[in-house]
């Protein structure tokens, strides 16, 4: 279970920067169908938008070098000793099962908490 937990973070992961992948070329294309033939004069929204874009545009391509992915999976706690972050075994949820019974059992508003060994 753990090992499917594991993969199944590391595919999320890998999705999630395809897809940033994509929304940069996306971007890219975008920015070259707004380009003008010389002597041309663009609105000055649009310039606007290609002035900021092109910024934009070089702070996410940053995010996929060695260093932004190497932050990027440490945001995430992904691919490294972390792989397993948010994991719970079944022994897990069964314990925590067994405690909330066993205080909505005592019925007499005292809470009782107790510890079982897994």
């Amino acid at each position: 279970m753990r090992l499917k937990h594991i993969a199944d973070r590391r595919k999320e992961a890998l999705d999630v920067v395809l897809n940033d992948l994509a929304n940069i070329e996306g971007l890219k294309r975008l920015m070259d169908g707004l380009t003008v033939p010389a002597g041309t004069e663009r609105s000055s929204r649009v310039s606007e938008f290609l002035e900021w874009s092109q910024k934009e545009l070089a702070a996410r391509e940053a995010a996929f070098s060695s260093e932004g992915l190497e932050r990027r999976f440490a945001n995430d706690r992904v691919f490294g000793d972390e792989d397993d972050h948010s994991f719970k075994s079944p022994f897990w949820y069964r314990s925590r099962m067994e405690r909330v019974r066993f205080r909505s059992a005592t019925g007499s508003g005292v809470t009782m908490t107790v510890c079982f060994a897994t």
